[in-house]
């Protein structure tokens, strides 16, 4: 590898790291705020409901984040290939 390759390889994963970091928080908070309207409908409309809505919107985002975190630390598992060096 070049070091002309180096530095176009280091820049396409920079810029994944913040699109996909960007687009990951884009979809948490949708869901978040999806699931506090959804929690709204069944607490009443006082500060204790908002409260436990909100709190019920942000912990099924935290619930989803960890389970896609599972699921990528399952899948790397099983694609990472190590071999040994043969003498």
């Amino acid at each position: 590898m070049t070091h002309r390759d180096a530095g176009i390889t280091s820049a396409v994963v920079n810029a994944a790291t913040q699109v996909g970091s960007s687009v990951g928080t884009a979809v948490l908070n949708s869901l978040a705020v999806s699931a506090t309207a959804a929690c709204l409908v069944e607490y009443p409309l006082t500060a204790s409901g908002r409260q436990a809505a909100l709190v019920h919107g942000y912990a099924t985002a935290i619930a989803v984040a960890a389970g896609l975190l599972a699921a990528m630390g399952a899948a790397m598992l099983v694609m990472i290939r190590t071999t040994e060096e043969k003498s």
